[in-house]
C-alpha cells in the first residue's frame, strides 16, 4: 500500500521554493521555522578523555545572553533555543563544543551526554567586568597579593591581561602604575629589622624565604629582642649563666671580674658547672631522633628513644693530647620503650611471654647509656665554636665506651641549641686554664 504521507519529488521542490521566497520577503528561515516552538537542550557535560563530570561549565545560545551552567553533578537544562540557533558549551582549559541546529532538533528534551576536549583555542583573553571579578590586594610585595586581582582595595578597576599558554594561564601582567592603586587592604610580613637583635628577621627561615620570593618585610615596631649581656666566662666571679652575649665579644675578659689567685678560677669553673648542670640538665627528658629532619618535624617513626639525663657526674671528652672537646653525659633507660613493653604485658595472656617481656624491662632498666656531646675534634674547633643554631654533635653509646657511638639528634631542638650548647663555655674556660695553644691535629678516637 502506498504511504499516504509520502511526498513526490515535484511537491518537495515546490515547498522548498516557497520557503526560499518567504525568507527573502520576511527574513526568516522558513514558514515552518517561524511557527515552530522553542527547543530545550539538557544533559550532562563530561571530560572527553577521563569521562569526569565538569561542574560549572557554561552552556549558552551562541551570540545571545541566554545561558546556564552545569550543577555539581555536571547537569544542565537550557530552554528557549529558537530554530536555527546553535548552542555553545565551554569550560576553562577546554576546547569549545558547538552543538549545531540539526543535533539540537534530534536531542530536544532528551537527556544526553556532551563532551569537552582538554586544550584551549584562546590566543589572548582580556579579563573585564563582565567576567569573574577579582578584587583585593594588588601589591606583589604583600603577603595576601593575588595575581588575578584587577580591582584594588577601594574598588578602583584596572586593566590586566592573562596570556594563555597551553592548558594553564600565566601570571597576570598589570598594565597600571602601582602608585595609582590603593593598597590599604594589603597585609605584609613583619619582622625585626635590627641586626643586633636575637630575633633579627634574617634568622627566621619563613621570613627569609618570603623575602627571596619578592615579599617586603616591614618593621614589626617594638618586637625586637635584645641579647642579655653579661659575663659568660665561668672562671669569673660575676659569671652569669643567663648571659647571651659578652659585652665585647672580641675580648672575653671585658666585663668580667676575676680572683687574683689562678687556682680560685679553677674552683669557680667547677662550682659554676655543677650549678648549671644541676639546674639545666639533670632530670631533663630528651628525645633522640635518627636524623635532623625527623627531630624538627617530631616524626615518631624517626624517634630512637626517650631518655632522662641521670643525676651522675659527667666525664670530659678529651683528645689524645688532653684537649677538652666535650662531655659524656649519663642518661637513664629508654622510658618510651619501657612504656610500650608494659602495655604489651597488660594485654598479653601468655604467662611465658609475660615473663620474657618483664625480663626485657629489667635489661633495659639496668642498661647504662650515655650521650657524647662534642664541640669539635680539637682545641681550635672548640675555641672557635659558633654553631649556636644547630648546637653540638651528639652520639649515643654504652657508658664508658671509647667508640664514637651512633649519631642522634636531640629534641626538643631548643634544648640542643641552648642547654647543651652553653656547655662550650665551661670547656673553653677549662682549656684556657691549662694555657694551651690551639692545635690543628688530633688523635681523637673515631
Amino acid at each position: 500500500m502506498k504511504n499516504l504521507f509520502e511526498i513526490s519529488p515535484e511537491e518537495n521542490n515546490r515547498i522548498k521554493t516557497l520557503h526560499e521566497n518567504y525568507k527573502i520577503v520576511h527574513g526568516t528561515t522558513s514558514l515552518l521555522n517561524e511557527q515552530a516552538t522553542d527547543r530545550t537542550l539538557k544533559g550532562i557535560v563530561k571530560d572527553l578523555k577521563t569521562k569526569e563530570l565538569l561542574p560549572g561549565a557554561n552552556i549558552f545560545v551562541t551570540g545571545t545572553q541566554n545561558g546556564t551552567t552545569t550543577d555539581n553533578n555536571g547537569k544542565f537544562e537550557l530552554t528557549g533555543i529558537k530554530p536555527g540557533e546553535t548552542v555553545t558549551i565551554s569550560f576553562i582549559g577546554y576546547k569549545t563544543n558547538i552543538i549545531n541546529d540539526t543535533t539540537i532538533n534530534t536531542k530536544t528534551g532528551v537527556d544526553a551526554e556532551y563532551f569537552l576536549e582538554m586544550g584551549t583555542e584562546l590566543g589572548e583573553v582580556e579579563v573585564n567586568a563582565e567576567r569573574e571579578k577579582f578584587a583585593g590586594c594588588m601589591d606583589p610585595a604583600a603577603k595576601n597579593f593575588n595575581k588575578k586581582n584587577w580591582i584594588d582595595c577601594k574598588g578602583n578597576k584596572f586593566d590586566i591581561k592573562y596570556e594563555a599558554d597551553g592548558e594553564e594561564f600565566d601570571a597576570a601582567t598589570l598594565t597600571i602604575n602601582e602608585d595609582d592603586a590603593d593598597f590599604s587592604c594589603c597585609e605584609y610580613y613583619e619582622g625585626c629589622l635590627d641586626k643586633d637583635s636575637k630575633n633579627y628577621y634574617k634568622n627566621n627561615e619563613e621570613l627569609l624565604k618570603a623575602e627571596k620570593g619578592g615579599k617586603e618585610i616591614k618593621d614589626c615596631k617594638g618586637c625586637c629582642e635584645k641579647y642579655t649581656e653579661g659575663c659568660k666566662d665561668p672562671s669569673a666571679l660575676n659569671y652569669d649563666p643567663n648571659a647571651e652575649r659578652q659585652s665585647q665579644e672580641e675580648n672575653i675578659a671585658v666585663g668580667c671580674k676575676y680572683p687574683a689567685d689562678q687556682r680560685e678560677r679553677g674552683e669557680l669553673i667547677t662550682k659554676n658547672f655543677q650549678e648549671y648542670y644541676m639546674d639545666n640538665l639533670v632530670s631533663a627528658v630528651i628525645n633522640l631522633y635518627t636524623n635532623e629532619k625527623g627531630r624538627d618535624s617530631r616524626n615518631i617513626k624517626k624517634l630512637f628513644g626517650n631518655h632522662k639525663i641521670d643525676n651522675v657526674v659527667p666525664s670530659p671528652l678529651r683528645t689524645g693530647n688532653g684537649d677538652w672537646v666535650g662531655f659524656s653525659i649519663p642518661i637513664q633507660a629508654d622510658t618510651e620503650k619501657i612504656k610500650r613493653i608494659r602495655e604489651k604485658i597488660s594485654v598479653t595472656k601468655n604467662k611465658n611471654k609475660k615473663q620474657k617481656l618483664a625480663q626485657k624491662i629489667k635489661e633495659l632498666e639496668s642498661s647504662k647509656m650515655e650521650i657524647s656531646v662534642r664541640f669539635g675534634k680539637n682545641l681550635r674547633d672548640l675555641l672557635t665554636f659558633n654553631n649556636y643554631k644547630e648546637g653540638p654533635e651528639v652520639y649515643i653509646r654504652p657508658r664508658g665506651s671509647n667508640k664514637r657511638g651512633k649519631r642522634v639528634y636531640v629534641g626538643p631542638k631548643a634544648f640542643n641549641q641552648k642547654a647543651l650548647t652553653k656547655l662550650v663555655s665551661f670547656l673553653q674556660a677549662l682549656n684556657k686554664q691549662r694555657d694551651l695553644v690551639p692545635k690543628t691535629t688530633s688523635d681523637f678516637e673515631e
